[in-house]
């Protein structure tokens, strides 16, 4: 019987070495697979809760794998692999541990990457160390990222303002310039127009945003209780720019229509 029990659990012990545990990074690929289809109908809640933990318990130096992992992701999936790597990332930040510097910074700087992981990494260096600030941001001005790019354009304004306030209107107005060809915000535009055209610079903010000025218009169509939403006018079924039609209040035709409103609005 002992001879047998001991058979027994060498057998049994031979066979649990046998069957190789996965791997930490087996793991963790594993989980991101996970989190990176989870759908909207919740069914894939608890499995991605699970697979939720052991990416969050990652070392820090995987942050661009569990970032890359975004591209492609769900929306929901995207928003879980974003709050595991947030906290890996604030637990390093907390603990004043290093962050992975050189692999970060060349996630934010690699375009094919989604913009919102980049800015993620970018926000992380920042508070790490903020003199990295200084080395991305002119590479980051023309950057597809909307975040990454209004960050870069924001550094151009201070410095156009910096040489504007030194009495230096040439510099300043070339300096203003490389930031208005950057800007895509409203607000950002707004203020260098405003600098340029302290110094005697027009801006036209139509051809910056690309808004179309001219248009060809024909109304009034009757819209009586609000069905024409439902009716098909004889307009929407030709192009014929030459016809004539009967309108709400007699016969209507195409006319041409300018606006010069900075931002293209067209008021009927």
């Amino acid at each position: 019987m002992i001879y047998r029990s001991a058979g027994c659990f060498v057998l049994l012990l031979s066979c649990l070495v046998a069957i190789p545990a996965a791997s930490g990074s087996e793991n963790l690929a594993q989980s991101l697979e996970v989190l990176r289809h989870v759908a909207l109908d919740g069914k894939d809640n608890a499995a991605a809760a699970r697979a939720w933990k052991v990416v969050a318990a990652a070392d820090a130096e995987r942050l661009p794998e569990i970032l890359s992992a975004i591209d492609g992701a769900t929306p929901l999936g995207a928003n879980w692999l974003r709050t595991a790597a947030e906290a890996i990332a604030e637990r390093e930040l907390r603990e004043k541990r290093a962050l992975p510097r050189e692999a970060l910074q060349a996630f934010v700087l690699d375009t094919n990457h989604h913009p919102r992981a980049r800015y993620l990494a970018y926000r992380w260096l920042v508070r790490s160390i903020p003199k990295v600030k200084e080395e991305l941001l002119p590479k980051l001005a023309q950057d597809p990222s909307v975040e990454l790019r209004r960050e870069a354009v924001a550094r151009l304004i201070a410095e156009a303002s910096k040489i504007d306030a030194k009495a230096r209107p040439n510099d300043a107005v070339s300096a203003y310039r490389r930031a208005l060809e950057a800007s895509r915000d409203e607000d950002q535009v707004r203020k260098i127009a405003a600098a340029l055209e302290k110094l005697g610079q027009k801006v036209d903010l139509p051809r910056h945003f690309g808004f179309l000025t001219d248009w060809k218009l024909i109304a009034p169509f009757d819209n009586s209780g609000r069905r024409g939403f439902d009716t098909v006018y004889p307009p929407e079924r030709e192009l014929n720019e030459k016809a004539t039609y009967k309108g709400k209040t007699g016969i209507v035709r195409w006319q041409a229509y300018h606006t010069d409103h900075p931002f293209g609005l067209v008021d009927f």
